[in-house]
């Protein structure tokens, strides 16, 4: 029988999750900066929420997409410690299937 290892994208998931445990003493340095750029071919705004450390260099960015129902406030709790491992984590709000539905 041939065992299957675990995809990539579940063990970064995995690390990802497990972040906030790790960083919580970093979080008083995180900034929180509200966007929103108008997409003007579809004629409305983009709400989007970027938690970000010290920026003295390139970082990598995560791109976070709330699910049905939600919004660019959600998930503080992921924003703050994936910033604070050097990350830009940025929340994007999707007009139509977010919190007003």
């Amino acid at each position: 029988m041939i065992k299957k290892s675990p995809s990539v994208s579940r063990i970064v998931i995995s690390i990802l999750l497990l972040t906030p445990r790790v960083y919580c003493a970093e979080l008083s340095s995180i900034r929180e900066l509200r966007l929103e750029p108008v997409d003007e071919q579809r004629e409305r705004a983009v709400p989007i929420k970027v938690y970000h450390g010290q920026i003295d260099s390139p970082q990598p960015v995560i791109l976070f997409s709330h699910g049905l129902g939600g919004s660019r406030e959600n998930n503080k709790f992921l924003g703050h410690p994936w910033a604070a491992a050097g990350f830009v984590a940025v929340f994007i709000q999707h007009t139509g299937s977010d919190d007003e539905v």
